[in-house]
């Protein structure tokens, strides 16, 4: 019975790991866009501010 109780442990932790990894991937890639699109649109607004003048 300890044996199974173990395997399943290993089971659950890989399958947190896995998920954590997967969701570690999606909040870098949100943060990659996300910070991306700051930077146009700060850029945007630096070419705006110019062209106005």
């Amino acid at each position: 019975m300890q044996y199974s109780s173990d395997k399943t442990k290993t089971l659950v932790e890989t399958a947190i790991y896995r998920v954590l990894k997967t969701h570690n991937f999606v909040l870098l890639a949100l943060n990659r866009t996300v910070l991306r699109g700051i930077r146009l649109w700060q850029t945007r607004t630096v070419f705006v501010r110019i062209r106005d003048r």
